[in-house]
């Protein structure tokens, strides 16, 4: 890049953007929507310089801070894809959803919050965005929620207190074994922690994570803020894109690998119950707003399976998988909010008939649904595949929850298809207009994805091979722990003993 700071540009742009929006009068939305086109373009630049089949980080900033802290920005295989993704979504979503200049700004200071988590190569720097990263999610919680939402402050205030710990932890054990303090992801993958510092600390990353991600049984506030804010907006930051889960292969698995290999099997049976929690939950869903939000849970189930057979092929799939989630989900929730502005509800009870009506809606509807399927040339089949593939690799429990999810993902979606868009209309039910011109931009733009990301994969994972198989080895010289809920078959060298 000759010498130029990409990766800030690309951090503080939509902060700017956002500030000039506020600013911009008449022009806002053009300004917002210009301008996150711009940011798109200059995440694809990056994309196109990145060099495939090198697990070192790359475009690399950085800044000495105070206190052991570091400005420090960088891209490797497992970040790469969260950057055009970040910013395909903000555009969407400004696009699908246009509201005043205000909540545009909000929408584009969350952006930046969000790509400062996906950049961050020093923990204080990440926890400084996981923080700030509360206050316009707070704000575009609060504009459309009809009760103060007070529970979701606890709960992310716990997650960052449980995150500080940790942080601080990480920092104090550098300090003691290096004679510095810092925060960095290199200093601290030079030492190495005994194995109980290790558990105390990976279970506080993992804590702060598992709220936000969310992973059952801490998960109860995101469908109380799906249901009752907007059905697009913040739902699409909190449900589609997943830091939180990023950043257990960013940082807990690699600077704690001897734990989280050792705790790997919890990380299993945490996955597959949240999995058959709310995969049933959804199933018996009636409103797509908490369908959609159980979805996301039943799903981050499965990401946390694939975390936990800790191998090559499941890291991949991990990450297909939360890219793969992020366009289904915002595509379901632009039909959600389509239904929403036309119907005053998403409540299949009170549908019926929508594909004769909206037929382009309900085309929509069905290509993203199956791309949570992850029905084969979807987005989300080829990461199934991979972490089932590794999950074999692992443990036959793992796979059989994996398989289990896909089987709930096309009960619960295709239920809701056929009572609502196949179903036969109400008597005396009113026309509904179906997509208009931007709404389907969008939509098309998201289908386009979900379909693209399914058939022509091999981008997505030669830049991700590199970088997974580091983190594999990385782990590769632990076995895991026998726990008592079921026979566990550790690893050894990355396979299975």
């Amino acid at each position: 890049m000759n010498g130029l700071p990409i990766l800030s540009i690309l951090l503080w742009w939509p902060l700017a953007l956002a500030a000039a929006t506020r600013m911009g009068g008449v022009r806002a939305r053009g300004i917002a929507l210009a301008g996150s086109l711009l940011e798109l373009l200059l995440s694809l630049v990056t994309i196109r310089k990145f060099v495939n089949g090198s697990a070192a980080m790359q475009f690399v900033e950085q800044v000495p801070l105070l206190g052991g802290c570091t400005y420090h920005l960088g891209v490797d295989g497992l970040s790469l894809w969260f950057l055009p993704i970040s910013a395909a979504f903000t555009l969407l979503l400004l696009v699908a959803d246009p509201g005043d200049k205000g909540r545009m700004a909000t929408i584009l200071t969350l952006e930046t919050c969000t790509l400062g988590m996906f950049l961050s190569l020093d923990l204080s720097l990440f926890a400084f965005w996981f923080m700030a990263e509360m206050w316009p999610s707070w704000q575009l919680i609060v504009t459309g929620s009809r009760p103060s939402p007070g529970y979701y402050w606890v709960y992310m205030a716990s997650a960052g207190v449980a995150l500080l710990a940790g942080v601080a932890l990480l920092g104090f054990n550098h300090y003691r074994l290096a004679g510095t303090v810092s925060f960095d992801l290199d200093p601290l993958s030079a030492i190495t922690l005994p194995l109980y510092t290790q558990k105390i600390i990976f279970a506080l990353l993992f804590l702060a994570c598992a709220v936000r991600i969310p992973v059952f049984p801490l998960h109860a506030w995101m469908p109380r803020v799906v249901e009752q804010t907007g059905p697009i907006g913040i739902s699409v930051f909190l449900v589609g894109l997943k830091p939180a889960a990023f950043a257990l292969m960013r940082f807990a698995i690699p600077l704690l690998p001897q734990a989280a290999v050792q705790l790997a099997p919890w990380l299993g049976a945490l996955g597959f119950a949240g999995m058959l929690y709310a995969g049933l939950v959804a199933l018996v869903q009636t409103d797509l707003r908490r369908m959609l939000a159980f979805a996301c849970i039943s799903h981050m189930g499965v990401v946390l399976m694939g975390l936990a057979a800790m191998n090559e092929a499941a890291f991949t799939g991990t990450l297909l998988q939360l890219l793969s989630l992020g366009v289904a989900i915002t595509g379901l929730f632009m039909v959600a909010g389509s239904l929403y502005r036309r119907l005053g509800c998403t409540e299949a009870t009170r549908m019926g008939g929508l594909m004769q009506r909206t037929p382009r809606l309900g085309l929509v509807f069905l290509v993203t649904a199956l791309g949570a399927v992850g029905m084969p040339g979807t987005s989300g089949f080829n990461g199934e595949h991979l972490i089932m593939l590794g999950a074999l690799t692992s443990h036959w429990a793992l796979a059989l929850g994996v398989g289990l999810a896909t089987f709930l993902t096309a009960a619960y979606m295709l239920n809701y298809f056929q009572r609502a868009f196949l179903r036969p209309a109400l008597d005396g039910e009113e026309p509904v207009a179906d997509l208009d011109r931007w709404e389907g931009l969008a939509a098309g733009a998201t289908c386009a994805l979900v379909l693209g990301m399914g058939l022509v994969s091999s981008p997505f994972v030669q830049s991700m091979d590199s970088s997974t198989d580091a983190l594999a080895v990385r782990v590769s010289g632990y076995s895991a722990a026998e726990p008592w809920f079921f026979p566990y078959i550790g690893h050894q060298n990355g396979k299975a003993d």
